[in-house]
């Protein structure tokens, strides 16, 4: 059963302890009005596991946690596993598609994956990237978008770099043999992770 903590104008929090894990769902406000929600888990050791989440109300805050509080949460042993795999350097090929006058498109895998992964650069006063990742490779976010700044060159233009994460559930690949074409579709399930709710 979880525990309320903390039931504050900025700060709610709740928690449940179980034989080997306490979890924590803490909701803070932010200077913009916005909310981040925390799930964090710990071992009783120094161990833990944080999940991040951004909310653009209270309301829409409270909903998630309410969410949140009756998702399946995770094992000790899936935490140690989730550990490892974010430790890891992580492999990614990048290839160009196109480019334009001030846009170009670039796909990439994943852990040796397929190319179904792509982002949008498009150069004016600000490098707006526009990135669209398999939901599975979500663990990865900061190490993909560090790595696509590093080896796009985009840390050398020295103007701001601002970026939107898009994630998709599913995709499927169709050969059309009449046209002797092969598409690629992806079924999108679009989550803002800067300024919606996740």
């Amino acid at each position: 059963m979880w525990k309320k903590l903390v039931d504050s104008k900025e700060v709610v929090s709740y928690e449940l302890e179980n034989e080997s894990l306490k979890i924590r769902i803490e909701a803070r406000l932010n200077q913009d009005a916005t909310w981040n929600i925390f799930l964090i888990y710990h071992d009783g050791t120094n161990s833990s596991y944080t999940e991040e989440y951004r909310c653009r109300n209270q309301r829409e805050a409270l909903d998630l946690m309410r969410v949140l509080k009756t998702k399946r949460l995770k094992s000790k042993k899936e935490l140690d596993q989730l550990r490892q795999t974010q430790s890891k350097a992580l492999h990614i090929e990048l290839k160009r598609e196109y480019r334009d006058y001030n846009v170009e498109k670039w796909i990439f895998s994943i852990e040796n994956g397929i190319f179904n992964n792509f982002v949008y650069i498009r150069e004016s006063d600000f490098v707006d990237l526009d990135i669209v990742i398999n939901a599975q490779y979500r663990q990865y976010e900061e190490k993909i978008l560090a790595y696509l700044i590093n080896n796009l060159g985009l840390d050398d233009f020295g103007t701001i770099i601002r970026h939107n994460l898009f994630y998709y559930q599913d995709n499927k690949r169709k050969v059309d043999n009449q046209a002797e074409m092969d598409v690629f579709i992806n079924s999108m399930d679009f989550e803002f992770a800067d300024d919606d709710c996740e």
